[in-house]
């Protein structure tokens, strides 16, 4: 009986898991680092995607505490941000808000839309063993980056402690990108 309960709690665990993931979107996508990011980047190790929404007045102060994400991590995810500008505007704006992360250019919101980003400062991980959106947080906050973090080993990523205590504690969201 013991042995029945705990197959049937693996199954159900294996399907909300498989439910929670979708596919990683097909896209080709220009950065404000001189290069073209395609899924393909994304499937090669863990990814956390930050989303911007262009002019959200809470982007500039969350920009500091994205900006260390690639250092907390080991530099052993990627770590990018994609917001809904043409490329040239994305540049400005990454100077603006003192962004050190590569931002994606995606002014038809094609890929916000794809991987389910409601607003600015959602973020998202993906898998790289099986090329999925593994997850996805609605804004940041120390909560969302540990689960985040907890969840990296079972993505193909670190398993890593990071100081998450300069990040804050209550749930910080933007503006919508109103799709």
């Amino acid at each position: 009986m013991k042995k029945l309960a705990l197959i049937l709690s693996l199954v159900v665990t294996v399907a909300s898991a498989q439910e929670a993931c979708k596919p990683l979107p097909t896209f080709s996508l220009k950065a404000t680092d001189g290069k073209t990011y395609t899924q393909k980047e994304f499937a090669s190790r863990p990814t956390v995607v930050v989303f911007l929404k262009k002019g959200c007045p809470h982007n500039p102060k969350s920009a500091p505490d994205f900006n260390k994400l690639p250092g907390l991590l080991t530099n052993k995810v990627n770590v990018v941000a994609i917001t809904d500008a043409d490329l040239e505007t994305a540049k400005k704006y990454a100077k603006e808000i003192k962004l050190n992360l590569p931002l994606l250019a995606d002014p038809k919101l094609s890929v916000i839309k794809a991987f389910g980003a409601k607003r600015s400062l959602d973020m998202a991980i993906t898998c790289a063993h099986d090329k999925m959106v593994a997850q996805m947080w609605e804004g940041y906050s120390q909560d969302s980056l540990k689960s985040l973090v907890a969840s990296l080993p079972g993505h193909g990523g670190p398993s890593v402690k990071p100081d998450l205590s300069s990040f804050p504690a209550k749930k910080q969201s933007g503006c919508p990108f109103g799709m």
